[in-house]
């Protein structure tokens, strides 16, 4: 199934919306989006669920259009705590107590309790200091890993895919079992015309239902694509063969030294593909359309993902890639990617 986790609507505090907002905050350039408009967009680009995510607001879980076009709605709302964090999974704002990281734990647990969870948002937003060495006082994630999330949302076209990747990445080092994901972030109407969909969380779900979505998210079986369903967005999959044929594993549990392989989806796209366990690239070679790359997962135990991309890590060294705030992301590293996948954990 695929789809965004991080649209917003008329009830976000970032825009204006005439009959939500005071007329006197008409801003054409801060124009926001209603909630049935944002499920119609969704609907057009082929995807199958939508998580509208306003600034400490859940109205939009039962406003007018939510759930339609065919397109299953996933509550839930941004928590600005010290960062921006995600509570998918509930249509009544949670309580934060005093904002400390006992306190925001207490949350992550609660909406666990009620079936959903707690993601971190774009880590590697305006920072000004290269994320390194696990040092998270450079990110505006400002519970380093005080607080522990279910998913951390690695790419948002605003922020910096390789900081929040490794953000990640150094939670999967302390033995977490954390998944990534992608959300478009779209706010306005005309200041963000990609809208839902750019880029795609692809979730394996055991049924097309709100509860299986959360399921899948929470058991890191998430891959994310540049580009959604309808102008064709496919995932990046890693799969196993047992019993006879090859079955996804992303999110599960394999063999040390156990024989893999990773595909696209995506009949039309060559690129890099870069496979990185424990900390380490395990495999950096071309992936030709429609084939697969196989390889060995490593005899330590530990931790795999998969990446593909249009370009090389050279892209990386461009000072757009910096630790720059400008507002937006100009990294051609970032730009340059097609697809990523959660990890596969190797026990």
């Amino acid at each position: 199934m695929a789809g965004d986790l991080n649209v917003h609507s008329c009830f976000s505090s970032d825009v204006y919306c005439a009959g939500t907002d005071d007329a006197s905050a008409a801003d054409p350039f801060r124009q926001g989006v209603d909630v049935r408009s944002r499920f119609a967009e969704a609907g057009s680009r082929g995807l199958d669920y939508l998580a509208v995510t306003d600034d400490n607001d859940v109205r939009s879980a039962k406003a007018p259009g939510s759930g339609s076009h065919g397109v299953l709605a996933i509550p839930g709302y941004e928590d600005k705590v010290k960062g921006d964090a995600h509570v998918l999974g509930v249509d009544k704002l949670l309580g934060n107590g005093d904002g400390s990281a006992a306190a925001i734990n207490a949350l992550a647990n609660e909406v666990r309790a009620k079936g959903g969870l707690f993601q971190v948002d774009h880590p590697g937003s305006k920072i000004t200091k290269k994320f390194a060495g696990c040092d998270a006082s450079t990110l505006t994630w400002g519970y380093g890993f005080d607080v522990r999330p279910d998913t951390v949302e690695v790419w948002n076209p605003s922020s910096s895919i390789r900081a929040a990747e490794d953000y990640l990445d150094c939670w999967l080092q302390r033995g977490a079992r954390v998944a990534l994901t992608g959300g478009s972030d779209a706010q306005t109407q005309y200041g963000q015309p990609q809208g839902a969909g750019y880029p795609t969380t692809w979730v394996l779900a055991r049924n097309r239902s709100q509860g299986a979505v959360l399921e899948a998210l929470r058991a890191s079986r998430t891959s994310v694509s540049a580009l959604p369903p309808a102008v064709g967005g496919r995932p990046l999959v890693i799969e196993a063969k047992r019993d006879g044929r090859f079955v996804p594993v992303i999110g599960d549990d394999v063999r040390p030294g156990e024989k893999l392989h990773v595909r696209s989806l995506d009949p039309l796209t060559d690129g890099s593909l870069r496979v990185l366990a424990n900390g380490q690239t395990l495999l950096d070679q071309h992936l030709t359309r429609d084939r697969a790359i196989e390889f060995t997962a490593p005899a330590q135990p530990g931790w795999l993902r998969a990446e593909l991309r249009l370009g090389n890590d050279l892209l990386e060294q461009t000072p757009l890639c910096g630790a720059i705030d400008l507002g937006a992301n100009l990294c051609p590293y970032d730009a340059a990617m097609v697809a990523m996948t959660s990890p596969v954990y190797v026990r």
